[in-house]
């Protein structure tokens, strides 16, 4: 199992209902299914995909989750999970913002992080900004499962909490950082460009040693998010229709109300 897979089903609580986003061959699902004891569902692009989904037993949808994630209602999950998906989405942002609609308690995302080793290993030709390893094998793979290879999109921290609290600005939210390096070592042996694969031995030492000292800035990470229960001090009422607080708003400001 992929360790970021392992992550996410720890942070998973047991007895609930989950929406894995992109779900893919349903490796994830399958898991959380048969160890935390969840009622989960997927959405997944690939019709391939959802066939070994259904063949596994699993309840599994065909779709496009950027388009048809405005389908379900909001909060029909208590969480929403997804892996590496956001990424091949025409607008990550957007799709974040369906996952936090749609989900009751919070979400759990792992994606590509915009972080120093990063941004180093672009300038330097070894990772790419497009992923097109995705449509090597079958010619589809790409943004929306097509052949268009699909930009990397790569997120910060800060990036993650303005989106989130765009989103969600009425409550104040919780958000907690996980980190996992994955090298692309695979990669580097492909390469046709001859100084790598020389120095892939250096390479992969010095990238172990750079995780050791760096924990923080590792290639990929994930983020919780739990979803606030409680108001903005300047509001008032109810979550789901929210009034101006106008005694603190007249304490705190000059104000014509």
């Amino acid at each position: 199992m992929k360790q970021e897979f392992k992550i996410i089903a720890d942070l998973i609580e047991a007895n609930t209902r989950v929406l894995d986003v992109g779900c893919g061959d349903g490796i994830l699902m399958e898991f959380l299914q048969n160890n935390k004891k969840i009622d989960i569902r997927g959405i997944e692009i690939s019709k391939n995909n959802v066939q070994k989904c259904i063949g596994k037993g699993l309840t599994v949808i065909e779709g496009d989750a950027e388009k048809d994630l405005s389908q379900f209602p909001d909060g029909s999950f208590d969480f929403v999970i997804l892996s590496a998906a956001l990424h091949h989405m025409y607008s990550p942002h957007r799709g974040l913002g369906e996952m936090l609609r749609i989900a009751r308690k919070g979400i759990v995302v792992m994606e590509p992080s915009d972080s120093l080793i990063s941004k180093i290993a672009r300038k330097l030709g070894f990772v790419p900004d497009y992923e097109i390893d995705a449509i090597l094998r079958t010619g589809t793979g790409g943004v929306e499962n097509s052949h268009i290879p699909n930009f990397i999109y790569r997120w910060t921290e800060s990036e993650v909490k303005k989106t989130i609290n765009s989103f969600l600005p009425h409550v104040s939210n919780k958000i907690y950082f996980i980190y996992n390096y994955r090298f692309p070592l695979e990669r580097f042996k492909r390469s046709k460009k001859r100084f790598i694969r020389l120095l892939f031995p250096l390479l992969s030492l010095a990238l172990k040693l750079y995780k050791i000292i760096f924990p923080k800035q590792a290639n990929e990470f994930g983020f919780i998010v739990s979803k606030g229960k409680n108001l903005k001090p300047w509001l008032e009422g109810g979550l789901e229709d929210p009034k101006l607080n106008l005694e603190y708003i007249r304490e705190k400001y000059v104000i014509q109300l």
